[in-house]
């Protein structure tokens, strides 16, 4: 790692000191867009961030602990990546395609202590799929959903945001997230990928290689502030990561879409 630093590969630059220098530098120019008209600043994505990050905490989510978050690519998927970042906790984003066998061989592997999912999507009911897996799974706790409420024994990630959004009003400006927030030298999040075992394998990544995505994809495609990068590609792996990194390294704008269809791209 020291040897990719010297030859200039890698910095010590992690996301959340990227949001902290965009908020600080464009607060009011537009950060990301989804496809459900959700429209973000700078400033806005930073606050939102540290809001979840404490109301997390505040539901007992600990330092280096694991969550799983299978959601479609939303503005709300860009606050929660930051936020697990702030809080400290090792974070993997699963295509919206795995189902039972994966999810949970994933969740088994991963010890996670909670996992982020829509209620239903596309026809698919995914709050049912981990209640039918989560029987052999006793470290798992937290079931969020990804939205503004859940049934009965979830909550939501809305409800955190308020629960986090109180605590911010009453701790700022000085949060704690600077103690809890994730080195460049620290595994930050955890890839699924497909292989010839028939369930996902799972690749560490540390906050480090996510600034060398970043700075790469930057350089590579000339981005400045200026820019609009349409994420079309999801971000839980592939080119649609390396263009989230690469758009906080430049506050360029992300445009995301969660449905490849040729009318909500243009």
């Amino acid at each position: 790692m020291q040897g990719y630093l010297d030859a200039g590969y890698w910095d010590l630059f992690t996301m959340p000191q990227l949001i902290t220098r965009n908020a600080r530098q464009y607060p009011d120019a537009e950060a990301v867009v989804d496809a459900q008209g959700n429209r973000l600043t700078w400033l806005e994505l930073k606050r939102l961030s540290e809001q979840i990050a404490l109301g997390l905490q505040h539901l007992g989510l600990q330092r280096d602990q694991a969550v799983l978050a299978q959601m479609p690519d939303t503005a709300d998927s860009f606050v929660l990546r930051l936020a697990f970042r702030m809080a400290g906790i090792l974070s993997t984003f699963a295509p919206m395609t795995l189902r039972h066998t994966e999810i949970h061989h994933a969740l088994q592997k991963l010890g996670a202590v909670a996992v982020v999912i829509p209620r239903r999507y596309r026809q698919f009911d995914y709050l049912e799929m981990v209640q039918e897996i989560r029987c052999d799974l006793p470290q798992l706790k937290h079931l969020i959903i990804a939205g503004a409420e859940g049934p009965e024994g979830t909550v939501s990630l809305h409800q955190i945001g308020q629960i986090g959004q109180t605590r911010w009003e009453e701790q700022y400006p000085s949060t704690g997230l600077e103690q809890t927030s994730l080195g460049p030298w620290e595994v930050s999040e955890v890839l699924l990928t497909s292989g010839s075992t028939g369930v996902p394998k799972l690749c560490e990544r540390t906050e480090a290689v996510y600034g060398a995505y970043g700075r790469h994809t930057a350089e590579t495609l000339g981005l400045t502030p200026h820019d609009v990068i349409g994420v079309f590609s999801p971000l839980s792996g592939g080119p649609g990561l390396a263009a989230w990194c690469g758009a906080l390294r430049t506050a360029a704008k992300s445009v995301l879409l969660n449905r490849l269809e040729g009318e909500g791209m243009l």
